[in-house]
C-alpha cells in the first residue's frame, strides 16, 4: 500500500487478548452527541420515546436473532443504554478466566498488515450490539424519526462475581441517580 493511501488506525477499544466469544460483558451504547432521543426520566423511571420503545423491543429480541447472546439485564436511559450480556459461543473454550470475552479474524483479508494492527473486528459481541444499533436506526428512519448512534460502544469484561453484582446494581439503580450519571446532559428531547 502506498503512503498516499494509508488510512490512520483508529484507537483500539477492545482488549486485544480477548476473543469476546464467551463470558459476561457490561455494554454501554450512546446516542449521537448524547442527544436525549430515547426518552426522559420521570420519577426514577424512563418514559420512552418512540425510538426508546423500538430499542426496548430490539434488546428484548436480541437472543432471538443472536442465539449465542443472552440479555441478563438492561436499562434504557435518555441518551444511552446499558446491558449485561452473556456471550456463549458453541464450542468455544476460553484460554483463561480473564480471557472471557474479541478478536476474531477479519472477514475481509487485508494484505501486508499484521493482524495486531488491523482495525476490523467482528466479534460475536460486536456483531450483536451492532445488529441492535442497525435495527433501531432502520426502524426509526423508516418511521420518519431522525436518529443516530454514537460510533462504537463501550464494554467491560466481567471477570468475577463481585463485578457482576456491581453491574447489576448499577443497571437497576441508574434511573435513581440519573442527574449524577456521567452520561447525563441537561438536554430536552429533540425529535
Amino acid at each position: 500500500m502506498s503512503d498516499n493511501l494509508k488510512v490512520p488506525l483508529r484507537k483500539r477499544h477492545r482488549k486485544p487478548s480477548s476473543e469476546y466469544a464467551d463470558g459476561y460483558y457490561f455494554v454501554t451504547v450512546c446516542t449521537h452527541n448524547f442527544e436525549h432521543t430515547l426518552g426522559e426520566i420521570v420519577d426514577a423511571k424512563l418514559v420512552p420515546t418512540a425510538i426508546g420503545g423500538i430499542l426496548d423491543s430490539c434488546i428484548r429480541d436480541m437472543s432471538l436473532h443472536y442465539k449465542y447472546i443472552e440479555v441478563v439485564n438492561y436499562i434504557i436511559m435518555p441518551n444511552h443504554w446499558h446491558a449485561l450480556l452473556w456471550v456463549n459461543a458453541p464450542g468455544h473454550i476460553s484460554k483463561s478466566p480473564t480471557d472471557m470475552g474479541c478478536l476474531r479474524p477479519p472477514r475481509h483479508e487485508l494484505t501486508n498488515i499484521p493482524f495486531v494492527n488491523r482495525t476490523h473486528f467482528n466479534s460475536l459481541l460486536a456483531t450483536a450490539v451492532g445488529g441492535v444499533k442497525s435495527a433501531v436506526t432502520r426502524r426509526a428512519n423508516s418511521s420518519g424519526l431522525k436518529f443516530k448512534w454514537q460510533r462504537g460502544f463501550y464494554d467491560n469484561i466481567i471477570t468475577h462475581q463481585k463485578m457482576f453484582d456491581q453491574v447489576c446494581y448499577y443497571i437497576e439503580n441508574n434511573p435513581n441517580v440519573w442527574e449524577l450519571d456521567r452520561f447525563y446532559r441537561n438536554a430536552a428531547i429533540d425529535i
